[in-house]
């Protein structure tokens, strides 16, 4: 912003001075035009919050500038996530830093109101998932109204163990686990993942794979790169592996986080302990 990182941004609210850098782990979404961070870090779970800030034009002085919103109803969290859906900022699950969250809550930016949708969705509680909304697109099985999607996760940020379910809703109440469109064949345990809608759904990542060597866990025998896409006519996913790669840490689980601009596909990952500046892959799809 304006030539500055996060470390030098401060605002003055209530005679208060307040700094951005807190919230520079924080999953953040575009929203009724204005740029929005929520909550505490994406990966932390030491970090935890119910910080809410944006960047906008003000209408009056025509600068471009950083506000400290008033915080959220919802519960100081990490590894939650932030969509922009049916022209809402949407808050999903998290962890409060000791247990996993599975409430969902939206913002109106015309009422400046927080409403809690369901204190408690039908999706197993986890944070650090992807989650993507998607547009309606009449007659196609399963994208015919707007929805909101979520992929993933873990219950524990620092005892990982990854989930694989994707579910989605129609209204943010209501929760379908897509069975139907279900990721098969099995692809593995994500170590980092993340949802993204360019004209179909796509699922970007990093999978362990290999022989199982208890139910329900993987070995990470190998380890894949790869963007999955849905063909929902088909009622497939369609696997491109990826030869340039992207960050991996050691193998850790990481959290992975994604934009498409201009038909661009942007990728970049967090760690939970963040030392740089992460690498920012580029992809342009055939």
């Amino acid at each position: 912003s304006n030539g500055k990182d996060f470390s030098q941004i401060e605002v003055v609210s209530n005679n208060q001075s307040y700094s951005l850098s807190e919230m520079s782990q924080s999953p953040g979404v575009a929203s009724g035009g204005k740029l929005w961070l929520v909550g505490g870090s994406s990966v932390d779970p030491a970090r935890i919050s119910k910080e809410v800030w944006y960047y906008h034009k003000n209408d009056q002085t025509k600068v471009e500038e950083w506000v400290r919103s008033n915080p959220g109803d919802f519960s100081a969290r990490m590894g939650h996530c932030v969509v922009d859906f049916q022209n809402k900022l949407w808050v999903l699950g998290g962890s409060n830093g000791n247990n996993p969250l599975n409430d969902v809550w939206n913002y109106d930016q015309s009422s400046q109101k927080w409403i809690q949708k369901t204190a408690k969705a039908n999706w197993p509680a986890r944070c650090m998932f992807a989650a993507v909304a998607t547009p309606a697109s009449p007659g196609v099985f399963g994208f015919e109204k707007e929805k909101m999607w979520i992929y993933g996760g873990t219950e524990d940020p620092d005892e990982i163990v990854a989930k694989m379910d994707l579910w989605s809703t129609t209204d943010g109440v209501t929760w379908k686990e897509e069975t139907t469109l279900a990721m098969g064949p099995q692809r593995g345990q994500p170590n980092g993942a993340t949802l993204f809608w360019d004209k179909g759904l796509h699922l970007a990542g990093s999978f362990k794979l290999g022989t199982k060597a208890n139910a329900g866990e993987y070995n990470g025998a190998t380890l894949s790169e790869m963007v999955y896409s849905l063909s929902a006519e088909r009622f497939l996913w369609e696997a491109n592996p990826v030869s340039w790669g992207w960050e991996q840490f050691g193998g850790n689980t990481f959290l992975m986080q994604s934009i498409v601009f201009n038909r661009f596909w942007f990728f970049w990952s967090l760690f939970q302990n963040i030392r740089t500046a992460p690498k920012l892959n580029i992809f342009i799809p055939s």
